[in-house]
C-alpha cells in the first residue's frame, strides 16, 4: 500500500480505515512503501504503533519500505523502528523501485518461513 503524502492527523484516519479492511482480508504481509512521505506527526507514529500491534494481533507482519532519512529517525525515535524490527524497514534510494523489490524478497521469506513452520 502506498502512503501518498504525509501522515497528520487529518490523514491517519483514513489510513486507518483503509488498513483495517486490509488486515480483515486474510494476508500474512503487509508492505507499507512510504517514497512520498516526509512527515510523520504525532498522530501518524500513533496510528503506525496501532497498525503495528493490530497486524501482529491478526498474525500479520508489517514491512515498511521506501522510507527516507527523516521518517525512518522519527521511526527510530518513537520507539516504532524497535517494534517492527530493522530487518522489516527498507530505506529509500534514488533508484527507484529499489527498496519495494527488496521488501518483496523479504515479504516471500516470510511467507515461504511460514510455510515451513506449518509442515510436520
Amino acid at each position: 500500500m502506498n502512503i501518498e503524502g504525509d501522515l497528520y492527523f487529518a490523514a491517519v484516519e483514513e489510513l486507518q480505515q483503509q488498513i483495517n479492511l486490509i488486515l480483515d482480508s486474510g494476508l500474512k504481509v503487509l508492505i507499507l512503501r512510504f517514497r512520498r512521505t516526509h512527515l510523520l506527526a504525532s498522530t501518524g507514529i500513533m496510528a503506525l504503533g496501532h497498525l503495528i500491534k493490530s497486524a501482529r494481533d491478526k498474525g500479520v507482519e508489517v514491512l515498511f519500505c521506501g522510507v527516507h532519512d527523516e521518517i525512518r529517525e522519527t521511526l527510530e525515535s518513537s520507539g516504532i523502528l524497535e517494534s517492527i524490527g530493522q530487518s522489516h524497514i527498507f530505506i529509500a534510494n534514488d533508484q527507484l523501485f529499489t527498496s519495494a523489490q527488496k521488501a518483496l524478497i523479504e515479504a516471500k521469506a516470510l511467507l515461504h518461513q511460514e510455510e515451513s513452520d506449518k509442515e510436520p
